[in-house]
């Protein structure tokens, strides 16, 4: 099964973002557009404008939708230990939801100071216990990713196994794949003896609208057939737009958003029975090119990271297979370690 947000599932529908008061709604959209001009990056905000909506849905339902500098600090012990007790939700969820909730607090000390001079933020009564992760990170074999590949072709779901190979193929989070585009898988984007397909510059993680603009390496040999289904099936269905990930809606194909590419997450984790999440697809690349005997100095270039530990944290081989790898090192230097010698054989 794949990941999926324990307190989002439900949590927010229209009937419920209905119920919430025109103020708070109306101080969301205000703090959300300070955020895009303050240069927030469209991640950032995006996950603002989500946590901030499953808040705001609670204090409807349970705090007599209560305008949000009017909330005192038992109202949010109360959503605390909701999230806590009702909900199970992770500490590190908590956090986020917490962090979201103190930075529109700031933004009206801040900027609304002149409206509400008394107002305080007091997100820090919402505590963070110091459990142990709820999940376990997912590591998928490569039997595992070309059976799960396998079934998408079989099932004729061309776009998704595009995405799929697209994500094993680079490192890429979610975010940067849904910005590719048809233009940049041609024989000219082909580099390193035609091994990668290199994008020009993308929006990366970092601050800021423009975030850290990289180049993307795509490794062609596993990708190229998923990406030809797709572009044969586009074609087919006569699907002109310049992205190569679309959804369709109201009898157009837009770019595929990340709500999109999580409902295919969700599809893969259901193929494979793994707890899929389209980041653990980064930690198969780099284990993956690892296996293939790539440095980690190299993979870091591939992948665009600025530090050595990036590639450690997403290499997914164990202690005692690191050593098995250097078993003819180990031979080399201590010999065999043959029990059978006269030597050993010798009685007292």
């Amino acid at each position: 099964m794949a990941r999926s947000t324990v307190y989002n599932d439900g949590l927010v529908t229209e009937a419920k973002w209905e119920k919430v008061s025109k103020e708070n709604k109306s101080l969301l959209k205000d703090f959300l557009d300070y955020c895009k001009a303050s240069d927030k990056s469209p991640q950032t905000r995006y996950q603002y404008e989500r946590q901030l909506k499953v808040f705001f849905c609670y204090v409807a339902e349970n705090l007599d939708n209560k305008f949000f500098v009017d909330l005192k600090k038992k109202d949010l012990i109360k959503f605390s230990l909701w999230l806590q007790s009702d909900l199970g939700v992770s500490s590190a969820r908590i956090s986020t939801l917490r962090s979201c909730i103190s930075s529109m607090s700031a933004y009206i000390e801040e900027v609304l100071d002149d409206e509400y001079p008394t107002f305080r933020n007091i997100a820090s009564v919402i505590k963070i216990s110091n459990r142990e992760p709820v999940r376990d990170k997912t590591v998928m074999s490569e039997e595992e990713m070309q059976k799960c590949l396998d079934m998408l072709v079989e099932q004729k779901r061309y776009q998704i196994a595009c995405y799929f190979a697209l994500l094993i193929s680079s490192g890429m989070r979610k975010s940067e794949a849904i910005q590719m585009k048809v233009s940049y898988f041609t024989e000219k984007s082909k580099v390193l003896n035609g091994m990668f397909y290199l994008t020009p510059f993308i929006r990366t993680k970092g601050k800021g609208e423009k975030g850290k603009p990289l180049k993307k390496y795509i490794i062609v040999k596993t990708f190229q057939k998923y990406f030809d289904l797709w572009m044969n099936e586009r074609k087919e269905k006569g699907i002109q737009s310049e992205w190569l990930f679309v959804t369709y809606k109201d009898g157009n194909y837009d770019p595929a958003a990340i709500s999109t590419v999580n409902s295919w997450a969700t599809i893969i984790g259901k193929i494979t029975n793994l707890d899929y999440y389209n980041h653990s697809s980064r930690h198969f690349f780099t284990t993956y090119m690892k296996e293939q005997g790539f440095s980690d100095t190299r993979i870091q270039s591939l992948v665009g990271w600025a530090s050595l530990d990036m590639v450690r944290r997403y290499d997914d081989h164990t202690a005692e297979q690191e050593l098995e790898g250097a078993l003819a090192e180990f031979e080399a230097v201590f010999g065999m370690g043959d029990t059978n010698s006269e030597e050993n054989n010798e009685e007292d």
